[in-house]
């Protein structure tokens, strides 16, 4: 599971996420379609701290639910999710959810860098 297709799948058309981005930074944020002109945002937010912590803000809890909820109607025992700000909030993004966290070694080997029990 990638944490960025479930991002895509919480901010399409007509959801309580969109609009929360819409009523913080404007109908600019849509593309003709009305969908989530993400190119912009990318621009706005990889350029200004303050726009990225209220996009973290609005996105971040609901991409969470929506993963813990993909997580809990998964087959077999686990399931390998990227999800790159789990690193940084990994109780917020799922809470009571073991987790190792992996990186890629130089050399393009897995490495794991820590193992956490999410409270």
């Amino acid at each position: 599971m990638d944490a960025d297709d479930v991002a895509h799948d919480v901010t399409q058309p007509g959801s309580a996420t969109l609009s929360a981005l819409v009523d913080a930074f404007g109908s600019a944020v849509l593309d003709a379609e009305g969908s989530l002109d993400r190119v912009f945002v990318a621009d706005v937010v990889f350029h200004d701290a303050s726009a990225l912590r209220r996009l973290n803000a609005i996105t971040h809890a609901p991409i969470g639910v929506e993963i813990a909820r993909r997580l809990d109607g998964a087959d077999g025992e686990a399931v390998f999710a990227a999800i790159p700000s789990i690193a940084r909030a990994p109780r917020r993004v799922l809470p009571g959810r073991g987790v190792v966290r992996a990186g890629i070694a130089g050399d393009g080997r897995a490495t794991t860098h820590r193992r956490t029990r999410i409270q």
